[in-house]
C-alpha cells in the first residue's frame, strides 16, 4: 500500500481552494485505490487580515480524505515546512500545489507512474511550454526565464523552471535535505529544487505539464518586490551553500 499526501498552502480566505480539490475526481481516487494507493489531500492556511477560514468541514463532509492545518507564521516556505512536518511519519510519497487551480491535479495518475516506473525522488512541473492562454502574464514568464538562468548559472544546475510550485518528492528526499537551510517566503521553492538537484543521492527530473488560468481569487505575487526579494536571496542562498561545500 501506498500512501500518498497532496500539499496545498492557502492564504486569506480568497483561493478557490474547493475548485482546486475538485480538480482531483472521484474517478482519480478510485484509479489510485485499484492500484493500493491511499490518496490524501491537506491544506496548509494562514490566516489573512480578518482572520477568517475556509468552510472545511463542508469540504470534508463530501471528501473524507480531505484534511486542514492552520499555520499562522506567514510564508510560502513555511507552510511547506509545517506540512512536511505532518506527513513525513506516515506517508511514502508528498505531492505540492497552489491552492488555486493552475497545477494539473486532474492528471496525478500519470504523474505518479512517472515517479515509480523512472524510479525517481523528486519530480517538478515545468509549466514553461505546455501554458495555457491567460494563465502567464508575459511580465511573470521574463521574470521566470531571468530568475531560472540566473540560478543555473551560479549553482551550475540546469533546470527549465526553478519558480515551479508542483513538486512530487519520495520521502527519503525529506529525510536528506536540510530544512533549516531554507527561507520561509517564495525562495523556498528554487531552493527545495537546488538541494534536491545536486544531492547524490537523490534522483531528480523536470517534467512538462500544463498550467491552466487561476480558477479565482488574486495572486500573491507583486510583480516589483516579489522578484526583487527573491534576486537578493538567490545570493543569500549561494553564501549559505559555500558555507556548507
Amino acid at each position: 500500500m501506498l500512501n500518498i499526501a497532496v500539499l496545498i498552502p492557502s492564504y486569506n480566505n480568497d483561493e478557490p481552494i474547493v475548485e482546486t480539490i475538485d480538480m482531483i475526481s472521484t474517478e482519480v481516487y478510485e484509479k489510485m485505490a485499484s492500484k493500493n494507493i491511499n490518496l490524501y489531500i491537506f491544506s496548509i492556511f494562514t490566516p489573512g487580515p480578518n482572520g477568517s477560514i475556509p468552510d472545511y468541514k463542508s469540504i470534508q463532509k463530501y471528501n473524507p480524505n480531505f484534511s486542514y492545518l492552520i499555520e499562522k507564521r506567514k510564508g510560502y516556505g513555511r507552510a511547506y515546512k509545517t506540512g512536511f512536518d505532518r506527513v513525513i511519519n506516515e506517508f511514502d510519497l508528498i505531492i505540492t500545489s497552489d491552492a488555486d487551480g493552475t497545477y494539473p491535479l486532474n492528471q496525478l495518475e500519470y504523474i505518479i507512474d512517472e515517479l515509480i516506473t523512472n524510479d525517481i525522488d523528486f519530480l517538478s512541473v515545468s509549466r514553461l511550454k505546455t501554458i495555457h492562454r491567460n494563465s502567464f502574464s508575459f511580465i511573470k514568464k521574463f521574470g521566470n526565464i531571468f530568475l531560472t538562468h540566473l540560478i543555473n548559472k551560479i549553482f551550475d544546475i540546469k533546470l527549465r523552471d526553478s519558480q515551479s510550485g508542483m513538486w512530487i518528492i519520495s520521502k527519503n528526499v525529506l529525510e536528506r535535505i536540510q530544512f533549516e537551510n531554507l527561507g520561509d517566503g517564495m525562495e523556498f521553492s528554487y531552493q527545495i529544487k537546488i538541494l534536491a538537484y545536486k544531492h547524490p543521492m537523490i534522483k531528480f527530473k523536470e517534467l512538462e505539464l500544463d498550467y491552466y488560468p487561476r480558477k479565482g481569487g488574486k495572486s500573491k505575487i507583486n510583480i516589483i518586490s516579489t522578484p526583487i526579494q527573491l534576486l537578493f536571496s538567490i545570493f543569500k542562498f549561494r553564501k549559505i551553500m559555500l558555507k556548507y561545500s
